[in-house]
């Protein structure tokens, strides 16, 4: 065992571990000067970090369909096919009339944009369509697109999406259809810096214009914003609250860079 003396005046036996109060290092009866120790501290040090572990950074979110949701209402056989990237596996959807396929992107892992869709039809399948439904992580509706399926063989087709918010799920309204899906995936992740759909500030600072305000809550901007998209008066927007007396007042705007078509 090391051990430590600050002086000392006898004569050191060998084999005995000493510090002398002038700094020098003494290892099982071997004097080592000061440069020698930091060498093997510096040795170990690096041993351990070598032997530890290493921490697994964190995954990225991916734009693919993480999982068939809970509250999914129609028959999938094969239902890991249609997860992650395209490998030409594929999912057997079997519709039901009235019913909704709903698809999971997984917890943060949001996407945006437009929703592109592979699938793979047999010689001789007729041309099908589906309403898909984008739905934001607590379950409410944000748009309504259609899925366009034409020709044989496997395929790749785009579900355009109008809204600019971040979507989770997929609800897709099957109809009476048997339809085979490799993998969907959004246009691109959801980046965690995006603005918020509704911020807590009157402006959202350079390079927007303010199109229109009122009172009420985020939800009556969202409505007017979605609805401009819609319209094309612009391709996003942004929504800041403040509060005036005992109201809530909403500021609704568009990038400066785009036209003003609204009054």
């Amino acid at each position: 065992m090391l051990q430590r003396r600050e002086s000392w005046t006898e004569q050191p036996r060998a084999g005995r571990a000493f510090v002398t109060n002038h700094g020098r290092i003494l290892w099982c009866g071997r004097v080592r000067s000061d440069t020698q120790a930091m060498r093997a501290l510096t040795l170990l040090v690096a041993v351990l970090l070598l032997s530890a572990p290493t921490a697994t950074a964190a995954a990225e979110p991916d734009p693919y369909v993480d999982a068939v949701a809970p509250a999914n209402q129609v028959p999938v056989t094969d239902p890991e096919n249609l997860v992650g990237p395209p490998d030409d596996r594929f999912a057997t959807v079997s519709g039901r009339f009235a019913k909704f396929l709903v698809l999971d992107l997984g917890a943060g892992e949001e996407g945006v944009g437009d929703l592109e869709v592979r699938f793979h039809h047999p010689v001789g399948t007729l041309a099908q369509t589906m309403d898909v439904h984008f739905l934001d992580a607590n379950g409410q509706r944000l748009s309504q697109g259609q899925l366009i399926m034409i020709g044989a063989g496997t395929r790749v087709t785009t579900v355009t999406n109008l809204s600019t918010r971040p979507y989770r799920y997929l609800k897709i309204l099957t109809g009476v259809q048997t339809a085979r899906f490799d993998s969907m995936r959004a246009g691109a992740p959801a980046a965690a810096a995006d603005w918020p759909w509704c911020w807590p500030a009157p402006t959202p600072g350079t390079g927007w214009d303010l199109v229109t305000h009122g009172y009420h809550s985020c939800a009556r901007c969202q409505t007017a914003g979605e609805a401009g998209i819609i319209n094309g008066d612009w391709t996003t927007y942004r929504c800041g609250t403040f509060p005036v007396g005992l109201d809530v007042v909403y500021n609704l705007y568009k990038p400066s860079s785009e036209p003003m078509s609204v009054s």
